[in-house]
């Protein structure tokens, strides 16, 4: 009564969904960068690169557009405190970037973390393993207050 249909079905389960276009953000300058009166698009790895920067620099629940979405960061209150050890610090940072990070569907894991801390401004550095290979030695600042 139904038709047959003799073609196998792709397992949509297994297909990762793609990022689909990012424009390229430049963060010093706090806009986005526009040539011949056209958005850049982003490469893959600078993709990566500014959703790890747009997590690092985004206080978890701090802004509307992010509310209830689980993005963001909530070391800032600590990351300058001088009550804590540098080495509990450094750790919650890394566990929470490695939690937060493999929330995006192109990433799968963080390694080689180091943070320093120096005139109120946290040096972050990774490696990122991505679907599509390991972009090494990805660097990040965070201001921070304390």
């Amino acid at each position: 009564m139904f038709p047959v249909n003799d073609y196998e079905q792709e397992d949509t389960a297994a297909v990762a969904p793609a990022m689909g276009k990012v424009f390229l953000f430049d963060f010093k300058e706090k806009r986005h960068v526009v040539q011949d009166g056209k958005p850049v698009e982003a490469t893959y790895e600078q993709a990566i690169q500014q959703w790890l920067t747009m997590l690092l620099i985004t206080d978890l629940d701090k802004y509307a557009i992010y509310q209830d979405t689980g993005f963001g960061m909530t070391f800032r209150e600590f990351i300058g405190s001088r009550d804590l050890p540098v080495g509990v610090v450094v750790s919650e940072v890394k566990r929470q970037l490695e939690e937060q990070a493999i929330r995006h569907p192109e990433i799968e894991s963080l390694s080689n973390f180091s943070m320093t801390r120096d005139n109120n401004v946290a040096h972050m550095s990774f490696d990122v393993e991505t679907k599509r290979g390991v972009f090494t030695g990805f660097e990040n600042e965070v201001k921070y207050s304390g």
